[in-house]
């Protein structure tokens, strides 16, 4: 037996549109960025060396500069500009 069921949807309005391009689209290119950027030398040193403590050292040594850079970035982003945006 099947079932039909009509679903309304709403038309995109401009305020979800520039909530997607604004935040959602930076977030996600910024998280793929992220992961590659991670990602690839922990491989390389896994398939150039097949030691998995040189790895880990590796990963560990990628992810604090990970996190160095984010914290720059976020403390070099001005409050001010953020505030000053139309509502």
């Amino acid at each position: 037996m099947t079932t039909i069921t009509h679903v309304e949807v709403s038309p995109v309005t401009t305020e979800s549109r520039s909530f997607l391009l604004e935040r959602v689209q930076p977030a996600l290119s910024g998280l793929m960025d992220g992961s590659l950027s991670t990602l690839a030398p922990i491989f390389a040193v896994v398939l150039a060396t097949h030691h998995p403590l040189t790895a880990f050292f590796t990963g560990a040594a990628t992810a604090l500069g990970a996190g160095v850079s984010m914290a720059f970035s976020d403390s070099s982003r001005s409050p001010s500009a953020e505030r000053s945006s139309p509502p």
